[in-house]
């Protein structure tokens, strides 16, 4: 897989998603914007096959490097910043929530969701585009309303 298929692949899963965001670009396009994509962000969970780790070999197979490590303490969350090969390409960002350090109540729930992951699914560079690996809600848990 290229870079240019990478990004393409984030492109459409992001506005899927999100399809105002395809209105917002075609809008600068068309008032002559350039747009430069200068770096792309994942957030993921310390457990699980979903680790940054688990993930990490992805990147790198796409010729990024690792470079810097940051410790977001105040938000629980250790990262990555990952260096594109060309210095024209995005940067990536790999961030994990450290969930030990979470209440026992959303530790729970966090391994109710990450126990729903396929691992083989993981090994597959399409994990980064896949959207949600889990159910939208853990049946027997409440809502945010209190009710399931």
């Amino acid at each position: 897989m290229t870079l240019d298929q990478f990004f393409d692949n984030l492109w459409n899963d992001y506005t899927a998603m999100t399809p105002q965001a395809q209105r917002i670009h075609d809008a600068f396009v068309d008032a002559g914007e350039n747009i430069i994509n200068d770096h792309v962000a994942f957030r993921t969970f310390d457990r699980g096959p979903i680790t940054l780790a688990d993930l990490e070999p992805h990147l790198l197979a796409l010729g990024y490097t690792r470079y810097e490590p940051y410790d977001f303490a105040a938000k629980k969350l250790r990262a990555y910043g990952y260096l594109p090969p060309s210095p024209d390409q995005p940067r990536v960002f790999l961030s994990e929530l450290k969930c030990d350090e979470l209440s026992a109540s959303a530790q729970r729930i966090i391994d109710g969701l990450v126990g729903q992951i396929d691992a083989e699914r993981v090994q597959a560079p399409e994990v980064l585009w896949a959207g949600r690996l889990w159910a939208p809600q853990l049946r027997g848990l409440p809502g945010p309303n209190g009710g399931e």
